[in-house]
């Protein structure tokens, strides 16, 4: 779910006036504008030849992005210097303010050959991850890609097959170790050249709040109690499936057996978890399929869904230039699905090749939600062309994904029949969704956890791949299927490790959506406390005009608020709350402490003995 869109971020780190007159603040807007007019252009440059690049991954490609994105950091880091002279701390405007708020340089304020250098790096690891292939199983000639290899994951039940899989991926990024070491390097000099410690403080300075990795522990804290019950719940079924030599009673789960490469969700193997197996599963892949859906027609489907809020249709430059399936042509491309902001009015796209699925379906409302944020801050100024956090921008798009997805809005399409809304069905369908939502949310935690140590270097290049299994560990409850050493290095299997991708936003999505989503449930109507009959986890807000007023003033407004006020805005409050996805799975929860405490079931994992899932040597 990555998505690629403009996000300026220059540091004002020194002031040279003591005092600002009228015609300072004149001069500072004129500058400011050109700024925002000339790096509209050179960045929407960058961001078509990276399309082209990741559409057609050719070594030529990748050089002319290469060039573009210096070209542009260039010009970026020039025009900030010119700005750095400007006390804007007794501005009046306001929206002047807010913008040399957001001005802050990244890997810009590196010089020209340490940046390309970065890039190179960035690349190079990304690349290697789409373009690495696992041979089959059971026909070594058939070359897997780690999307074939993610379903198999889901569909295998076989330990061993599975345990291959997972080791034949994991082992390939040992060979991605030295170039991270350099790609360390330059983004700590980067940091440093901006004032800050290191990369962790570059990110998580994008939230404007010094206590916001407090808040984060605190919330992961929160979510742990319902997390462990769900665990344990899904251990001792897997310990019933695959036995007590494989699973153990009280331990962290082998992570291969949880339908996942990284274990990150695990709802592909709800068919042996589900706790009521004799309802109807929500998962219409099957129904995709007989209907003949495509990507492109689940695109149609969600803009339909955000018309009858009354949203604009999608623009023909979406529909002509978006790639929806996987090109027959031969050509390397990368199929993560991403959502692209090319700057000029009306281009934004999608990429996605994954064949149609239940998590296709999922996938292209929330990259839709994304295309709808594009355009609808494209008027703004271009400082204000981003969301008011890193998180907001994953929200909205799994706020619609969560409507669309409800046995109320699958049975409008026609894609699923009998349903019985009965407290076991309700279960199941908590049950399967909490598979994804609430086991995505340490595992979202400790990936940015592990990186902010390893940028801080509070953890030492001899300890990354320990370190790492240890918060997992930690964290998760999970353990790979044997036991790793600090000579593997395993966190760059992960798509967005490799391409520099920032993750708490996607652990922040997943707590505020909730607050969204029972906001947006309220205001259309669809919601009601404590009346069965508007249960919350059949909510659906298609054709909510009060709705999509909601989700208009939210994503019009872009970045030119900061988001506690955007938040308040849209839910009412101003702070990261776990009440919202506690409240959603409180029925869950009450019927898991029940089934553990009546069969006895062991809750939490056991402290592994020293080293016993990573050597240090």
């Amino acid at each position: 779910m990555l998505y690629f869109k403009l996000i300026i971020i220059l540091t004002i780190t020194s002031t040279y006036c003591s005092g600002t007159s009228n015609s300072d603040e004149d001069t500072a807007r004129q500058k400011m504008e050109d700024l925002e007019k000339d790096f509209a252009v050179s960045e929407g440059q960058k961001m078509s030849t990276l399309w082209n690049y990741y559409t057609n991954s050719t070594a030529e490609n990748e050089a002319i992005s290469t060039e573009k994105s210096t070209a542009s950091a260039q010009l970026l880091k020039e025009r900030t210097m010119e700005l750095k002279k400007f006390d804007y701390s007794n501005f009046k405007d306001k929206d002047l303010i807010r913008k040399f708020e957001l001005l802050k340089l990244d890997y810009e304020m590196l010089e020209k050959e340490d940046y390309q250098k970065l890039v190179g790096f960035i690349n190079e690891m990304n690349t290697f991850y789409e373009s690495s292939t696992v041979s089959d199983y059971r026909n070594s000639s058939k070359l897997l890609s780690i999307y074939d290899v993610n379903r198999q994951l889901g569909e295998i039940r076989d330990p061993e097959e599975l345990k291959y899989y997972w080791l034949e991926w994991q082992n390939k990024f040992k060979s991605l170790e030295e170039t991270f070491l350099k790609y360390l390097g330059l983004t700590k000099k980067a940091a440093n050249l901006n004032g800050l410690k290191s990369r962790a403080e570059v990110w998580l300075d994008k939230y404007e709040d010094s206590t916001f990795e407090t808040q984060l522990e605190n919330l992961v804290q929160q979510i742990l109690p319902l997390y462990k019950q769900l665990h344990a719940y899904v251990r001792n079924k897997l310990r019933a499936h695959y036995g007590s030599e494989i699973v153990s009673e009280n331990g962290p789960i082998p992570m291969h057996l949880l339908g996942n490469m990284w274990a990150q969700t695990w709802d592909s193997i709800s068919s042996i978890l589900v706790p009521f197996p004799g309802k109807t599963k929500i998962d219409v892949t099957d129904k995709l399929k007989e209907k003949e859906y495509t990507a492109k027609k689940l695109a149609e489907k969600a803009d339909e869904f955000f018309q009858s809020m009354g949203f604009d249709p999608l623009p023909d430059e979406f529909w002509e230039n978006s790639i929806l399936g996987k090109p027959t042509d031969g050509r390397s491309i990368k199929c993560h699905p991403t959502a692209w902001n090319l700057l000029k009015h009306n281009d934004v796209r999608i990429l996605s090749c994954e064949p149609v699925s239940h998590y296709i379906l999922y996938i292209i409302y929330h990259e839709i939600g994304h295309i709808e944020h594009f355009l609808q801050y494209q008027n703004l100024p271009l400082s204000f062309r981003s969301s008011p956090n890193p998180g907001f921008t994953e929200a909205i798009g799994d706020v619609i994904a969560l409507s669309a997805t409800t046995p109320k809005h699958l049975k409008k399409m026609g894609l699923i029949d009998n349903y019985d809304e009965d407290k076991e069905a309700i279960i199941n369908q908590l049950f399967n969704i909490a598979l994804e939502k609430i086991v995505f949310l340490p595992f979202a935690y400790t990936f940015d956890k592990w990186r902010w140590g390893v940028f801080r270097g509070e953890i030492p290049e001899n300890e990354m791949n320990c370190k790492f299994w240890e918060l997992r560990e930690k964290y998760s409850g999970v353990e790979p299927p044997v036991a790793r050493t600090a000579k593997d290095f395993d966190p760059p299997s992960k798509a967005h490790i490799a391409a520099d991708y920032e993750y708490a936003g996607y652990f922040v999505s997943f707590i505020v959506q909730f607050q969204m989503y029972r906001a947006a449930c309220l205001t259309a109507g669809q919601f009601e406390e404590g009346n069965p009959e508007k249960s919350i986890v059949d909510c659906d807000f298609e054709g909510s005009e009060a709705a999509g007023k909601l989700f208009k003033e939210l994503l019009s407004n872009g970045s030119r608020i900061k988001w506690p006020e955007a938040l308040n805005k849209f839910a009412g409050t101003r702070k990261l709350s776990a009440d919202g996805v506690l409240d959603y799975f409180k029925p869950l929860h009450d019927w898991l402490i029940e089934q553990n405490s009546k069969n006895n079931v062991k809750v939490g994992w056991d402290d592994a003995p020293s080293n016993s899932r990573c050597q240090e040597s």
